[in-house]
């Protein structure tokens, strides 16, 4: 019999146990054995219909995982999409929706393995439609205390957000960036929101 437990990597740090003829990856809990290569992956309970959320709740797979998350869109704006809110049309008369500047609130969501190298991440973004009396700033709201991310601008707008240090799991990161529109006066003129969560999974890879 061949010990296919002695080759490296054989259940991707899953725990290998040799049988006669055969052998067996034992996964954690949300993983299970792929058929093909019998390597531990991610259990996606999204799609299977494992997961417990509600129909007012979106289901978010995570590594080894599944996250129920709820988004309520800010005032004076309206969903539009599974993952847009929008600014609604404001009466000549109210003055406080005239003053909300933010046009679009959107999220995205990451799940990674328990180490994501530094500058193997990358979201781009661009944002067009303004002449050039305008200017666009792209900035990190909330999210970059610890300075993991980078803001690269690579034109007029048009923006890289890199990872320049390694995110390290478990964690959950909630980052926010906002690119705004401001004319020759540094005023305000359009805000556009968008937010970024990265769940790191607990391990490297189920064992």
């Amino acid at each position: 019999d061949i010990d296919e437990c002695a080759t490296k990597d054989v259940c991707g740090k899953g725990r290998c146990r040799n049988y006669w003829g055969s052998f067996y990856c034992y996964c954690n809990h949300g993983y299970k054995p792929c058929q093909k290569t019998k390597k531990c992956i991610d259990v996606n309970e999204c799609s299977s219909g494992e997961h417990t959320c509600t129909g007012m709740e979106d289901c978010v797979n995570t590594k080894g995982s599944f996250q129920c998350v709820t988004y309520k869109c800010p005032k004076y704006m309206n969903r539009v999409g599974s993952n847009v809110c929008r600014k609604q049309y404001c009466h000549k008369d109210d003055k406080q929706c005239q003053a909300v500047k933010t046009s679009s609130v959107k999220w995205t969501r990451y799940a990674f393995q328990q180490k994501q190298p530094a500058r193997t991440f990358t979201f781009r973004y661009s944002l067009s439609g303004y002449g050039y009396q305008y200017r666009y700033k792209f900035y990190f709201a909330k999210g970059n205390e610890e300075s993991f991310f980078r803001i690269r601008q690579t034109s007029r707008g048009r923006m890289q957000i890199i990872n320049i240090k390694d995110l390290i799991g478990p964690k959950d990161i909630q980052l926010v960036f906002h690119a705004d529109v401001v004319d020759n006066k540094n005023e305000l003129t359009d805000r556009f929101i968008y937010m970024i969560y990265f769940n790191m999974a607990e391990h490297a890879m189920a064992f």
